[in-house]
């Protein structure tokens, strides 16, 4: 699967969008080439960006979010591709992703088994939420300092990931070690 999704984004690249390319046919391209089913335009888009993040590839939506939303000449007048050109649409990806890896280590901690497993799924949790802290420096980077004036380097991904994090810790029960 990653092989295959490394090439698909070696033959539509994120340079087709700077090239005058429209989102919606770059989209389009990808999601043809991956087996993504046609439906709205965010809803394809996710979709990407949850393959590509499934397969290990975080970079390649942080290289999205550098070279794409954060060039203002980059743009449409079309409200769906207006969306997934600007930081907000990654964002939006990165709250929903959040909230499936909080899910994710609930139900880790709260099964209290001890697989030889366990481990290793809680590594890859560990992997994937560092993979999410760098698309959202990413994004807070893309919005730029007139929009983010005032913002610390971490307010964005603690705001996005660490907060709602804990908060989902502290309705654990409480078990002692």
């Amino acid at each position: 699967m990653a092989l295959h999704l490394q090439q698909v984004l070696v033959d539509v690249p994120i340079a087709n969008l700077k090239a005058g390319e429209s989102a919606r046919t770059f989209v389009h391209n990808l999601s043809s080439r991956l087996g993504i089913p046609s439906t709205d335009l965010q809803q394809q888009f996710h979709e990407i960006l949850c393959q590509v993040f499934a397969s290990a590839l975080g970079f390649w939506i942080c290289d999205y979010v550098a070279v794409v939303c954060a060039d203002g000449s980059i743009s449409s007048s079309d409200p769906e591709e207006h969306t997934i050109l600007q930081p907000a649409g990654v964002l939006a990806w990165c709250q929903s992703t959040t909230q499936e890896l909080q899910h994710k280590v609930v139900a880790v901690v709260k099964s209290g088994a001890t697989t030889a497993a366990q481990p290793d799924h809680i590594i890859e949790l560990g992997r994937a939420s560092k993979t999410l802290l760098a698309i959202a420096e990413a994004v807070r980077s893309a919005m730029g300092s007139s929009r983010c004036a005032g913002v610390s380097r971490w307010d964005l991904p603690y705001v996005l990931l660490l907060q709602p994090t804990a908060g989902l810790f502290a309705t654990l029960p409480r078990t002692q070690v």
